[in-house]
């Protein structure tokens, strides 16, 4: 099937024969919703709650939306001097958390926005002096916190102690907990979540998990390998399309991949099914056309998309475009 925009479905029943016809129009999606940071600061993450009610924003300020009406639930103004590189919501979404500049962490009450705690890296670190990731224990009493790709702390907020859980971290800006709660996924390493022992080490690339937890997939060299999560056994392997060195980001099953226009790049922000490299869907902003796409988020079960251009942010519901790639994909 080629190029999947927003697909024009036509059926024609002759007797005994049932037709499809494709038409693979082109539009540009439109969003659902879009939110502005003031203050002109780039975007430098963006996270969905677990139940896409609401959207985290962070650029110097650390901002929580009701993702429906726009409206503004919680705001931290300048938290850490410099830029909000991380954000977490815990188990339940009862707290959320923001890691950036000068190796701090702040967590905050979701339902007080009360201040929990604010963690400061003293331990004898030099290098990198930003928090890229976030994760919240399941246990909703620590949070790991890679430190610009190079170091794993943990931060146990209720004692009010931090210590570090690996001196080896990788530069991916996700972590990952296992189901089983027996493992911590950061970068190319998969770590004992008890004793920060290295269980695997792919030694470059990106482990991802999928949202149900079963299966792990590790993206290297056009290539993305899928593994089941408790016997690491391969389960298949598939094509990853890129457009050169652009801003790019998986969706969380690693069936698609959004990627952004580059500063010198004529081609859009577009989404891609990597299987075929089939363009699914184009996103040009209004007013906003050749600006370069700055960070992108999936919600957790792929259904929303959100894309940072400058200090906007606009979420799109892509439910529908993927839906009809797979479709797309069982009638050939």
């Amino acid at each position: 099937m080629k190029n999947v925009k927003n697909l024009i479905i036509i059926t024609l029943v002759i007797p005994g024969l049932l037709i499809l016809l494709i038409n693979p129009g082109f539009a540009q999606s439109t969003p659902i919703n879009s939110f502005h940071v003031d203050g002109g600061d780039k975007v430098q993450s963006i996270l969905f709650s677990p139940d896409k009610t609401m959207i985290m924003i962070g650029a110097r300020d650390a901002i929580l939306f009701d993702l429906e009406t726009g409206a503004e639930l919680f705001q931290e103004t300048h938290p850490f001097g410099g830029c909000v590189y991380s954000l977490a919501f815990s188990d339940g979404g009862k707290r959320i958390a923001a890691g950036g500049s000068h190796l701090a962490v702040k967590i905050w009450s979701l339902e007080s926005g009360d201040e929990i705690y604010t963690f400061h890296q003293d331990m004898d670190y030099s290098g990198p002096t930003s928090y890229t990731s976030l994760i919240f224990h399941p246990d909703n009493e620590r949070i790991f916190a890679s430190v610009g790709g190079s170091k794993i702390a943990v931060f146990d907020y209720i004692t009010k102690q931090m210590d570090q859980f690996s001196d080896i971290g990788g530069s991916s800006r996700s972590m990952y907990i296992t189901p089983d709660e027996t493992r911590l996924i950061s970068h190319a390493i998969i770590f004992s979540l008890t004793t920060g022992e290295i269980l695997y080490d792919f030694n470059s690339g990106v482990i991802h998990l999928t949202p149900d937890g079963t299966q792990l997939f590790h993206t290297n060299t056009g290539i993305i390998t899928y593994y089941d999560t408790n016997t690491m056994e391969k389960v298949k392997e598939s094509p990853l399309y890129s457009r050169g060195n652009v801003e790019a980001l998986l969706s969380p099953d690693g069936m698609y991949n959004i990627i952004g226009k580059g500063d010198s790049e004529t081609l859009p922000t577009a989404l891609y099914e990597n299987a075929s490299g089939n363009e699914i869907q184009t996103f040009i902003p209004e007013g906003n056309e050749d600006t370069p796409l700055d960070r992108a988020a999936f919600s957790d079960d792929g259904k929303l998309l959100a894309l940072a251009f400058g200090d906007t942010v606009y979420v799109y519901d892509i439910s529908d475009l993927t839906s009809i790639a797979k479709s797309g994909e069982e009638l050939n």
